[in-house]
């Protein structure tokens, strides 16, 4: 122990005097070693850590940010008038974990975490800040330093975390003056059930609530860490990316952050809005507790009297029952946020085109291959592969997640037509099997689950903002260690899985030690950083964007946009419906400045070439705002097929009605490249 504390006194000693603050005997090594900091709600006494290298870091790991949700709180917001009178130690290595049955957990019976009490927060800053700081307080008389807020969501589904080390993020931001918070929340049955909109029932959106909670904690505490609250940025992964555009459609997050960060997820991805969430939690409760027989006012006290044990014994026996996951771990988030007038007033569609939504610098991106999770779970099992493939028109509502968005009249004749398109040869007599071409398999859940939903809401997002401080990437190169290895459980090479950009090179979960990816460490991590402090993007000084570094910036357009083909040639592109796309060979600033040639080398696409958009877009999936009244704005869904030989869902429809059906034209049949 004595060796361990002569070791922290030596490197201390090193960080003081690189920062010239005098004689180390003239600090008080309690406060460092120990971080005492003075919150509202009582002390903490933190800890110091070391990483890869000499760097020191300060860690505040596990702070309540509301009462423990249970008991008598068991399914009710979060309660933020948290208190201790004693000083709290919060002086763990890592965080624990939300109570959760987990699919990308190597257990046995899949159960992660620890807490049911799991409303905490960590908090990560370099230990260069502490000394700056305190030089200034006591040696120069000035205000601390405040620096720029980072507010993780804990990477993960709605349903499951991720496994994520929050000290490997911070030490890869080092050594900057950035301040991490790490933020859990209620998953999962704790977090998502949904009594419709009963107002004595279980309340909707419990773990969007938990995140509203943490960012107004932030605001109260942030700078007694050195942190700045008028500098918070809201970064999210997976359900944390979708959350964070949610949280921009709601009013009850304004003004908690002021600029957002999405890695593979936003408001319109198919899993973003859980399907049927209300029916699902009365019949949870219903049948598989003992909550039997009871008035909806009556069943969230009866939740409440139920212990922890045997609340998760239920869902951990059942969790294959189609009250949750219909197959494997399909669909993504079978409990999931709802629209409850309270913290989502509407539809996200509906919001997103009608521009009901926060205006602040935002930057979006998305992988080639993020339908890994949750087509990993399938490969190389030969029971589920073969169900798939004999059943698969009957799952692929389920794996297409679109079992709760489509006319089930259609539901088996759009799987086959999913099919044939990404399958070209299924249609020349050969019938390849789904898994034969993996790859082709997983492009098809990624266009589906992840990228369609992921371009249309960077899209609707920049049209509503009106400037250019909108980004969006696509990320395609594959790390010789990723995220996809830990989700596959084996060393799999189909390029980078959902946020490996994120998970890999930004937050430093996985081995970087080849030259290319230490290249690609560099760049991200520089545009993340500067996102976060300046708002907008850019690249590290003598890098450019190519396709080597499998690194693609595409630029929102906004209604009417002003683009410039040569430095002489400005030329003005009326965009009505936005539905454009800038891509850029380099990456622009926040602005576009005529006669600049950096950045002339661009191109012009249609957001129906992303993630074969334009086939998905003429499903006959019927989101709320796709509607009788409003297809006008969507002409190609009355006008054009996508398919030949398809029923369109009005046919389907009128013929319920005993009404005929009009004729429709049929274009030719087009497949997927390869």
């Amino acid at each position: 122990m004595w060796c361990v504390v002569a070791v922290t006194l030596v490197l201390l000693v090193l960080v003081a005097q690189v920062y010239g603050l005098g004689k180390f005997k003239d600090l008080d090594l309690d406060d460092v070693i120990n971080a005492k900091t003075v919150i509202r709600s009582g002390i903490l006494y933190g800890n110091i850590f070391k990483f890869v290298g000499d760097d020191i870091f300060q860690a505040w790991t596990d702070i309540p940010y509301a009462k423990p949700p249970t008991g008598d709180q068991r399914y009710r917001e979060a309660d933020s008038e948290v208190t201790w009178s004693e000083p709290r130690n919060v002086t763990a290595k890592k965080p624990e974990r939300c109570l959760q049955y987990n699919f990308i957990s190597d257990k046995y019976n899949r159960v992660e975490g620890t807490e049911e009490a799991c409303l905490m927060l960590s908090i990560y800053r370099y230990l260069g800040m502490y000394f700056e700081n305190r030089h200034a307080l006591t040696e120069i008389g000035v205000r601390p330093r405040l620096g720029p807020v980072i507010v993780l969501l804990h990477p993960g589904t709605y349903m499951y975390d991720f496994p994520f080390d929050p000290r490997r993020f911070a030490a890869n931001l080092c050594c900057d003056f950035f301040v991490t918070v790490v933020v859990n929340y209620r998953l999962a049955h704790t977090g998502f059930l949904s009594m419709g909109r009963h107002k004595n029932g279980v309340k909707a959106n419990l773990g969007l609530l938990d995140q509203v909670a943490a960012l107004k904690w932030v605001q109260r505490n942030i700078e007694a860490f050195y942190g700045d609250s008028n500098k918070v940025s809201l970064v999210g992964v997976g359900a944390g990316a979708a959350a964070v555009q949610l949280h921009l459609l709601s009013s009850m997050s304004r003004g908690l952050f002021r600029s957002a960060l999405s890695y593979s997820g936003s408001a319109l991805v198919p899993w973003a809005i859980g399907g049927d969430v209300g029916k699902k939690s009365l019949n949870f409760v219903r049948h598989n507790l003992n909550c039997t027989s009871l008035a909806i006012t009556e069943i969230a006290e009866c939740l409440r009297s139920i212990s922890l044990n045997a609340l998760f014994k239920e869902v951990t026996g059942r969790f294959n029952h189609p009250l949750f996951h219909d197959f494997q771990n399909m669909p993504l988030s079978p409990l999931g946020p709802v629209v409850d007038n309270n913290f989502l007033d509407d539809d996200p569609l509906i919001l997103l085109r009608a521009g009901a939504v926060t205006q602040m610098p935002y930057l979006f991106s998305f992988t080639d291959s993020a339908g890994i999770l949750p087509a990993a779970h399938l490969f190389e099992k030969e029971v589920s592969e073969t169900r798939v493939e004999n059943e698969w028109n009957t799952l692929a509502p389920t794996i297409l997640d679109y079992n709760y968005t489509m006319h089930h009249l259609l539901h088996e004749k759009f799987a086959e037509r999913a099919r044939k398109f990404y399958y070209p040869d299924y249609e020349n007599g050969t019938k390849p099997l789904l898994f034969d071409n993996y790859g082709r398999f997983i492009k098809m859940l990624t266009d589906r689950l992840y990228t369609t939903g992921i371009v249309e809401g960077a899209r609707l997002q920049g049209v509503a903002t009106k400037n250019d401080s909108v980004y969006m990437y696509r990320y395609s190169y594959q790390g010789e260690f990723s995220f996809s290895d830990q989700i596959f459980g084996s060393r799999q090479l189909f390029g980078p899985a959902v946020a490996d950009d994120f998970m890999t090179y930004i937050a430093n979960q996985f081995p970087v030690r080849n030259f290319a990816d230490r290249v690609q460490k560099q760049m991200l991590t520089h545009i993340f950083l500067g996102f976060i402090e300046f708002g907008w993007a850019d690249l590290p000084q003598g890098h450019t964007i190519n396709d080597t570094f499998g690194l693609h910036f595409l630029v929102p357009m906004a209604t009417t946009k002003q683009y410039f083909k040569g430095a002489s040639h400005p030329q003005q592109k009326r965009n009505a419906r936005g539905s454009r796309i800038v891509s850029y060979n380099h990456l622009p600033p926040s602005h576009l400045v005529a006669g600049s040639k950096k950045h002339e080398s661009y191109a012009i696409k249609h957001s129906n070439d992303l993630g074969k958009a334009k086939f998905w877009r003429r499903a006959p999936i019927l989101h709320p705002t796709i509607r009788y009244r409003d297809r006008g704005l969507y002409p190609e869904i009355l006008n054009d097929e996508a398919w030949d030989d398809h029923p369109h869902i009005d046919d389907v429809l009128n013929e319920l009605r005993g009404i005929e059906a009009p004729k429709h034209n049929k274009p030719e049949q087009k497949s997927v490249p390869d």
